[in-house]
């Protein structure tokens, strides 16, 4: 199942650290939609995805172009 697949990179980029780190959702909340998801109280599969999409897209184009700005940048300087 592709879902289980999936569990390890999820957990890993929706931990409540990164979730923090990025500051833009509540780290709680995400924590509780993946601890209710994994022991099948609720489906959050959805929205879990969409978390997950979000933070993907969020390293790739916010916080890696970050980093190389800061680094050119202190080549510069």
């Amino acid at each position: 199942m592709v879902e289980r697949k999936v569990a390890p990179l999820a957990r890993d980029l929706l931990s409540p650290a990164r979730v923090r780190r990025a500051g833009v959702f509540n780290p709680e909340y995400v924590a509780r939609l993946q601890d209710e998801h994994e022991r099948g109280v609720a489906n959050h599969r959805k929205l879990l995805w969409t978390l997950l999409m979000f933070e993907l897209w969020h390293e790739s184009f916010v916080e890696t172009p970050r980093r190389i700005e800061t680094s050119v940048g202190d080549r510069i300087t």
